[in-house]
């Protein structure tokens, strides 16, 4: 399908994460704060998500375009705000969210929905032909709330839903959140479906 037509202004959106109810300590009122910022799009740095349905198991950078895979090594992603205007059948509208960006094996990559969802969790600019080096609407993420007090959230990617919506294809119920089939992590559940994350700052 055709790629996305916009028209780009600056950049705005959220990020951030935590802990669960087992050690809080001295740092449950940053965390708290954390999660609050992350949840509302106002954070900025270094998470690590951590599958409740897996213990002891982390969403890893994997070595392929499309590889993010259920893996025991703690993976750092790198939350980024962003955003811009985008153009859905002639109607602009203004998106913010977070670029999530590898911090290790990719830190020039951030997550691609592929077709804005319902589809596979991709690198973006695996192949280093992006013409004007920025993220885009399939880059960019919103982080849900789930349990303030285990550190949970649901992610899904923010203009899958505006989108159908401005071609009057919008069902109510978009496929577009993350999710975790097997070993590997993609872009295709609903709501309902979606991989719970606890969320660890730092």
């Amino acid at each position: 399908m055709e790629r996305r037509s916009f028209l780009r202004l600056g950049a705005s959106a959220a990020a951030a994460a935590a802990t669960s109810k087992v050690a809080w300590g001295k740092n449950s009122h940053q965390n708290l704060i954390n999660y609050r910022g992350l949840t509302n799009g106002q954070y900025t740095g270094l998470v690590q998500f951590k599958p409740i349905s897996n213990p002891g198991m982390w969403l890893g950078d994997g070595n392929g375009e499309a590889s993010f895979p259920l893996t025991t090594s703690m993976t750092k992603w790198n939350m980024k705000r962003g955003g811009g205007t985008y153009n859905y059948h002639n109607n602009p509208r203004s998106l913010s969210g977070y670029w999530i960006y590898g911090s290790t094996a990719h830190p020039l990559m951030c997550w691609e929905a592929q077709d804005f969802g319902g589809s596979i969790l991709k690198h973006w600019d695996w192949d280093h032909k992006v013409d004007n080096g920025t993220p885009e609407d399939w880059e960019l993420f919103t982080v849900e709330a789930v349990d303030q007090t285990a550190q949970t959230v649901i992610i899904y990617n923010t203009a899958y839903a505006p989108r159908l919506t401005d071609l009057g294809a919008f069902n109510g119920n978009p496929p577009c959140y993350i999710n975790l089939i097997g070993n590997n992590f993609l872009c295709n559940a609903t709501k309902a479906n979606a991989v719970v994350l606890q969320v660890v700052f730092g």
